[in-house]
């Protein structure tokens, strides 16, 4: 096991299912990522990001691999809010340029299953989820949801729409359910009361 882990926050499964990376949510500086093999549960090594990033002090909240498995994406929430691109063969670590607010507290992502698109949550603060080019590593646009917290993508595109983009609000006044069309970042509908926590979408894109 990796030495001086306060708290795992987030895990994902690389999409070949040989590497579990997981996020550790101690503030550090710098910040890691964790990596895990899958077959033999043996730890592999620690990925260092956020050196020097000006809070001096970042932690990981959400991280999602890229579809190809070249790249794992994440953000943290502690102190100066920031996103990465971790190049995996090269551990080369990329803080992408986007809109920003003091009060911003990054907390989930998800990207599209053709891994065009990154969509993050920024909190109850900024209540937008920021799109993200994956092919640049640059931000795209704001889409305005309230109290955004955590967020998840349909596995397959959906009858009438592109990909669906769902994203739940987690306040103790908001627990609403928005979801968003990637075809063009509109919000199709926002489903009262239905949110409040983590999300997840069946393989089948049918619940």
């Amino acid at each position: 096991m990796p030495s001086g882990v306060t708290q795992f926050q987030s895990t994902v499964v690389s999409p070949d299912g040989t590497r579990l990376y997981m996020s550790d949510h101690d503030d550090a500086d710098p910040s890691e990522i964790h990596v895990f093999d899958t077959h033999t549960n043996l730890f592999i090594e620690s990925i260092t990001f956020g050196a020097g990033d000006a809070s001096g002090s970042v932690s990981s909240s959400g991280i999602v691999v890229h579809p190809n498995g070249e790249k794992l994406y994440v953000v943290a929430n502690h102190g100066d809010t920031y996103v990465y691109a971790i190049d995996l063969e090269t551990k080369q670590v990329t803080n992408i340029d986007y809109t920003t607010d003091s009060s911003f507290k990054l907390w989930d992502a998800a990207i599209t299953p053709d891994g065009n698109r990154l969509y993050i949550d920024q909190g109850a603060d900024n209540d937008t989820v920021a799109m993200i080019d994956t092919a640049t590593d640059t931000w795209v646009e704001d889409i305005d949801v309230v109290d955004a917290r955590y967020v998840a993508i349909t596995p397959t595109k959906v009858a009438g729409h592109d990909y669906l983009v769902f994203v739940t609000a987690e306040t103790f006044d908001n627990k609403d359910l928005t979801i968003i069309d990637t075809d063009d970042n509109a919000i199709v509908e926002v489903v009262l009361g239905a949110g409040g926590g983590n999300v997840e979408v069946t393989p089948d894109a049918t619940k």
